[in-house]
């Protein structure tokens, strides 16, 4: 059975836009089959003619200048064949490059976590800062409170030494 391609699928290969394949497709009148709900469905052929059209889109021309002749279409379905020691190469290359990146990730955080600790103890040295201002207002309004009650127990004892001269006065008078 031969394979048949989907609008999509097309389209996606090529990068390009679903519309862009269902223009090229209409522009050459390139003869496509469609599927039950409309769209269209590509053969062999058809693909060809539209990878065809997608290369030379690529190098730039417009759609005019574009001719669809048997002669013109070349099919590129070889296989390339990579020599182990070059994807070795390459392989080496990689994992250097991931090596690099895990270096340099690293060394982000670290710079992150010293700046969030620099934060954190600027942070705790305010703190630390308030919990001393607060400490000194607090003694502050201890000695104040405390010279108040002193001056309030000294006019309260002295209220009571003129009650009691007062008593003492009345009761020289008394009988």
């Amino acid at each position: 059975m031969a394979k048949v391609w989907k609008t999509k699928e097309v389209a996606a290969e090529f990068q390009v836009n679903q519309t862009t394949i269902q223009r090229w497709i209409k522009h050459f009148n390139i003869e496509c089959q469609l599927n039950e709900v409309g769209h269209y469905v590509i053969d062999e052929n058809s693909y060809n003619k539209l990878s065809y059209i997608h290369q030379e889109v690529k190098k730039g021309k417009r759609l005019k200048q574009i001719q669809l002749t048997k002669e013109e279409i070349v099919i590129e379905k070889k296989e390339k064949m990579v020599p182990a020691s070059t994807l070795d190469e390459r392989f080496h290359k990689m994992l250097l490059q991931i090596d690099q990146l895990d270096k340099k990730l690293q060394e982000k955080a670290d710079e992150v976590v010293e700046v969030q600790m620099l934060q954190h103890r600027k942070e705790i040295d305010d703190v630390g800062t308030v919990l001393e201002k607060l400490d000194e207002r607090i003694n502050y309004l201890e000695s104040v409170i405390s010279e108040k009650e002193n001056k309030i127990v000294s006019l309260e004892e002295k209220m009571n030494i003129r009650k009691n001269k007062k008593r003492r006065f009345a009761e020289i008078f008394s009988f």
